[in-house]
């Protein structure tokens, strides 16, 4: 008998469940397709023999993966279906039986040439991603450790599952440590879980290498780091937000990550998003090249090494009429001139009095507060403020500056176009400014937010 292969076909365990085939075998464990007689159903079996560990850890881990199966309930993480054992004269088995998904690996299916556009890359990246919200809401948040292609199953219709629960570990357990049995797989984890400790943001680090995996046929250990990044850019034909995307989601640093799955989902399909906080190749001194402010803005941005503070002034602003506070204009022709004014506007009145006012009104209060809005956004290491003013109005929201996880250009699409707004996210939520700006006032404004945000966050660190 293989030293891992603990049963063969044909063979029938707890007087119930019938081994078909040989699935997978690995250090915790050898897995089988396996019919259960009882209901006639197929079935995934998961053995551990006590003889063949060479870690009491394997068979904690085997059981913990039993534990939180049983409590997990989502329809892409196989339906956990009975825990035994059974011992023998000379040892003991351990079992896990649970739905048996019909598919292959990504691992598998990469090694055997399939080849995915951008958009397969996103919907495994969506599924995924509705799996780890799901598993993160949970009290404690549940964290799986150990995403990995081998781990993703992708049945014929596309459908995605995530599997292998053994490495799991809720949010306010103890990690194991180096002492015991490491958890994880080399190339996949985040720099904070190969020091032993685990957050949210490492499944969603995992789940990035992965998807370099499928996009690269390469195990993202092999591929080059400039400066702890990973260095991609160059090989991958991708857009530029999904680009962006994926550099954010496998950034080093786990405060420079997607906090959240609901971020990350979100940023993710967040529709013609110009993410043009991507930085540009060539630094000077390691600080990157600024975009220029555009000529003829109106636009008010000043900086310090603690403060930043943008101001956009009201799109229009009432001119001052002094034709009749000229000295050089006879008193006659001021007088003709003002007659004609008056009646000119006299007969524009009663015309419009009956025709066009009660059209225009109700648009022209709501453009004219448009026009007259004015936007001041100040931040600084603890707080930050954006302020709305107009004609008989002031709002103002209030955030904590940390909580900003990315400043981004928006858009918004109508049967007019499509306008571009200034998108500041703190945590899930969007705070939007500067509607009425053109596209180059804002790529310096978020570019100029970004930047600063960076400064401050390497003079905390």
């Amino acid at each position: 008998m293989d030293a891992l292969q603990l049963h063969h076909q044909g063979e029938l365990i707890d007087d119930r469940y019938q081994i078909v085939t040989l699935l997978g075998q690995g250090g915790m464990g050898t897995t089988y397709a396996a019919v259960d007689r009882d209901i006639h159903q197929r079935v995934a079996i998961k053995a551990v023999s006590l003889r063949q560990v060479r870690d009491w850890k394997i068979v904690e881990l085997f059981e913990r993966e039993a534990k939180v199966l049983a409590t997990l309930k989502h329809p892409a993480i196989p339906q956990y279906l009975n825990y035994f054992h059974r011992d023998t004269e000379s040892d003991r088995y351990f079992y896990l039986v649970q739905e048996l998904v019909e598919g292959e690996s990504l691992a598998a299916l990469i090694d055997r040439g399939w080849k995915l556009n951008e958009e397969h890359v996103k919907y495994i990246a969506t599924q995924i991603l509705e799996i780890l919200r799901y598993l993160h809401s949970l009290h404690p948040p549940v964290i799986h450790r150990d995403i990995k292609p081998q781990n993703i199953i992708v049945r014929p219709d596309g459908k995605v599952y995530l599997v292998d629960f053994g490495a799991v570990q809720e949010v306010y357990r103890n990690t194991l440590s180096f002492g015991g049995t490491f958890v994880g797989t080399m190339g996949y984890i985040s720099p904070e879980q190969f020091r032993g400790k685990v957050i949210p943001a490492s499944d969603l680090y995992s789940l990035g290498c992965t998807l370099l995996f499928v996009l690269t046929g390469r195990s993202p250990a092999d591929l080059p780091q400039k400066r702890m990044r990973f260095d991609f850019r160059d090989r991958l034909s991708l857009s530029p937000a999904f680009m962006s995307w994926l550099e954010k989601i496998v950034e080093p640093a786990k405060e420079d990550r997607f906090p959240s799955a609901d971020v990350a989902l979100k940023a993710l399909h967040q529709k013609n998003a110009l993410v043009v906080a991507q930085k540009a190749p060539l630094r000077t001194n390691y600080r990157f090249r600024r975009i220029r402010k555009p000529m003829n803005t109106n636009v008010i941005l000043k900086r310090s090494d603690r403060n930043l503070s943008v101001t956009i002034p009201p799109t229009v602003e009432f001119p001052e009429f002094k034709f009749f506070e000229s000295d050089s204009i006879p008193a006659i022709g001021k007088i003709i001139v003002g007659i004609i004014i008056l009646f000119c506007f006299a007969w524009v009145m009663v015309f419009s009095l009956f025709f066009i006012i009660p059209i225009l009104i109700p648009l022209g209060l709501v453009l004219l507060q448009c026009l007259c809005q004015k936007i001041e956004l100040n931040i600084d290491p603890d707080y930050f403020s954006i302020t709305q003013s107009n004609l008989n109005h002031t709002s103002r929201i209030i955030g904590n500056t940390r909580d900003i996880t990315s400043v981004e250009i928006g858009d918004i699409r109508s049967k007019n176009g499509t306008s571009f707004y200034c998108a500041i996210w703190e945590r899930d939520r969007e705070r939007k400014m500067g509607e009425m700006l053109s596209r180059p006032e804002l790529i310096w404004i978020v570019e100029e937010i970004s930047d600063f945000l960076e400064e401050l966050q390497a003079q905390v660190v």
